[in-house]
């Protein structure tokens, strides 16, 4: 853009001045159109005909549909997050086949064990060292549901169905 820093001063009496003026006069002489109206039908029918034909498409994202997509998006991704979070929250059963199928759950003062096996009698114990269990105190679970009071102050309890 070198060429924008070096203005050319053009003299009065130069040949370029003179010819600018008579370029200058000459626009102005023309008072009319110099084209008949079916010249410049002409004209344009060729520059149509000679112009690229465009199939047109259609348009995959309207803005409509981009406001739609932009909105519903995200809304249907937490919902999606919130139904295999709300999975995940589920307590796992216990067994597989044919072993019995327990849910744990606290009522007030109470811890109840569910045992869904077919009205098969289980017995449960009930421990605070996970690996010595009294059979003697073992408790039968009538209707499949063993309940006991939280009496004692253990921090922590285990559980033994037989």
């Amino acid at each position: 853009m070198s060429w924008l820093s070096k203005y050319k001063k053009l003299e009065n009496d130069s040949p370029a001045v003179a010819r600018l003026d008579r370029m200058a006069a000459a626009c102005r002489e023309v008072t009319g159109d110099t084209l008949s109206p079916e010249a410049r039908d002409g004209i344009l029918n060729a520059v149509r005909n000679a112009a690229p034909r465009h199939d047109s498409l259609p348009v995959l994202f309207t803005p409509t549909r981009r406001l739609l997509l932009t909105g519903a998006l995200p809304l249907l991704l937490a919902g999606v997050l919130l139904l295999t979070l709300n999975d995940g929250m589920q307590p796992p059963a216990v067994g597989v086949g044919g072993a019995p199928t327990v849910r744990m759950s606290k009522e007030g003062d109470q811890v109840l064990l569910h045992i869904a096996n077919g009205g098969r009698p289980h017995y449960v114990s009930r421990s605070t060292q996970a690996d010595r269990f009294e059979p003697s105190s073992a408790v039968r679970v009538s209707d499949g549901v063993y309940a006991e009071r939280l009496s004692d102050r253990a921090g922590l309890v285990f559980y033994r169905i037989d």
